[in-house]
């Protein structure tokens, strides 16, 4: 004779399901199941944590080809300007992720939603974090260029 570790019911040698280390009853195990479900935004957090980073680490290959050298025809102050803006309209990507992430990580704590999406959230939200620091990175180098061809203009 067992005991359900969910609810404590008795469980005789039929009802018994083991999952795991614990058993549980048969209405125990559909609502594990029902609950452990990973949810929309659960799933949206990390989609979007996914494309935050790869748009962000897209963008690296366009800033090293127009600051090392492959922007012959270029003109610095135009093709600089372009390329701040696509900073910071792609490295504003990771926020969706951010925002999200934090909403769906607020609903499964007060339990509106089910747990087995904690895994997606923190993964989706770290690779948020991850494209906003390469967002933050690529911002202060831009700035850094700015000053560096301003005061080159200068002397």
């Amino acid at each position: 004779m067992a005991t359900c570790v969910r609810c404590g019911g008795f469980l005789c040698g039929e009802c018994l399901e083991v999952q795991g280390a614990a058993s549980y009853c048969a209405p125990c195990v559909a609502w594990r199941r029902r609950n452990d479900r990973v949810s929309l935004l659960a799933w949206s957090t990390l989609v979007l944590g996914g494309a935050a980073v790869l748009v962000v680490l897209l963008l690296l290959p366009v800033l090293g080809y127009y600051f090392l050298g492959g922007n012959v025809g270029w003109n610095r102050e135009v093709g600089f300007q372009l390329i701040m803006l696509l900073t910071l309209l792609l490295g504003m990507a990771s926020m969706p992720s951010l925002v999200v992430g934090l909403w769906e990580g607020w609903r499964i704590r007060q339990r509106k939603s089910s747990r087995g999406g904690q895994r997606f959230v923190r993964l989706g939200m770290r690779l948020g974090g991850a494209g906003l620091l390469f967002f933050v990175g690529e911002a202060l180098f831009g700035l850094y260029v700015a000053w560096a061809i301003m005061s080159a203009n200068l002397g």
